[in-house]
């Protein structure tokens, strides 16, 4: 009845009888008052209206402040720490779950406490996260591997480990983002909840950019989701990425639309992945020739003046090439790429000289 009210917009009505309700929690046994409450609030929390959420709470904490039930508090109050998250009121969030960690005494090796402090921890990841306190969320996610919880809930888990994946992506730690990404994959997935693809993709990513060539689709539980449309389009992204093949990339990269651009980390990361590949591209274009028009260069790129200039700064930077640019007739005069080719060569007769005196001896040996 409370939670029919509370749908049809009869919030007032809905919390008086709540209040009603809440008058007869020591009437009954700590097991049905437990179950009770803890029902209205899963049904209750689907609201979209905050200040009937912020009261109900606020309600249900003050019924339970002298009440030994910690667990149905600590459900409570985490709720409460989750619509003032929503609200974007980050301190008080932060104050109240560094409150809820303290109270968790896990020395006595209370399998209850340990998990809560992993859903603690959790919800401090998204916080500093949210927040950006970088220094923080690494001293989270390192005490939240260390805990132990006898039967680990996957979502938390996944949480914790998605916090690692975004953490060793900023430090460009490409191999360890993606094994906490495909660990975030696993955990979510057995949740149940729709973060799995997200984390997937994000593993597919930082595959690509630690040229790790291993086919996700090795592992059965990527394996089922290889005709979803997100996962096929970063997985036919991966294949052009390898293969070298600029323009299948750029093109894929443009019909992907909202799937990478509609989210901050790919495409956020994304440009990491265009960068080298054009590189690539610009190596192979400039290899045949001393001097070279930038009209040219950006035909077989299909970019702008603008990126040819900066591709060329990074590669002339890292010594790839040694070239100068001549700015009033927009030609690029390679002294590195010539040098490059012969260098390929030299190397293949070296190789190839080896190759025959092995044979050679191997004959000799047989003959003698």
């Amino acid at each position: 009845e409370i939670y029919t009210l509370s749908l049809h917009d009869a919030l007032p009505i809905s919390l008086s009888w709540y209040t009603k309700l809440l008058g007869y929690l020591d009437a009954v046994t700590k097991n049905k008052s437990e179950k009770t409450v803890g029902r209205l609030l899963d049904h209750v929390g689907t609201s979209s209206q905050t200040e009937f959420l912020l009261t109900f709470y606020n309600l249900t904490l003050d019924k339970l402040k002298d009440s030994s039930n910690s667990r149905l508090v600590f459900k409570v109050q985490m709720k409460l720490t989750k619509v003032w998250m929503a609200q974007k009121l980050y301190s008080k969030t932060l104050r109240a779950l560094q409150n809820l960690v303290q109270s968790c005494d896990t020395s006595d090796r209370d399998t209850r406490n340990a998990s809560q402090l992993l859903e603690l921890y959790a919800m401090l990841l998204q916080l500093h996260t949210k927040m950006e306190n970088h220094r923080e969320q690494k001293s989270v996610y390192e005490k939240a591997l260390k805990l132990r919880v006898a039967v680990p809930h996957p979502l938390h888990m996944g949480i914790i480990h998605e916090s690692g994946g975004m953490m060793f992506a900023r430090q460009a730690m490409w191999q360890k983002a993606a094994e906490c990404f495909f660990d975030a994959f696993r955990s979510l997935d057995e949740a149940g909840n729709i973060r799995r693809i997200d984390n997937l993709k994000y593993m597919m990513l930082c595959k690509m950019l630690c040229k790790d060539t291993v086919d996700v689709f090795e592992a059965p539980e990527v394996k089922a989701f290889a005709q979803h449309e997100e996962v096929s389009t970063m997985a036919s992204l991966a294949d052009r990425y390898r293969d070298g093949d600029i323009e299948g990339f750029q093109a894929k990269l443009l019909n992907a639309g909202t799937i990478v651009t509609g989210d901050a980390f790919l495409n956020g990361n994304i440009e990491v992945l265009l960068v080298e590949i054009r590189s690539k591209a610009l190596l192979i274009a400039l290899r045949p020739f001393k001097r070279v028009r930038f009209d040219y260069l950006q035909k077989a790129l299909n970019v702008s003046k603008a990126d040819v200039k900066k591709l060329l700064a990074i590669l002339i930077l890292e010594g790839e090439i040694d070239a100068k640019i001549d700015a009033v007739t927009d030609v690029i005069e390679v002294a590195g790429a010539a040098d490059t080719t012969r260098q390929l060569a030299a190397t293949a007769t070296i190789a190839w000289q080896n190759r025959l005196q092995e044979i050679t001896e191997r004959i000799s040996s047989n003959l003698s």
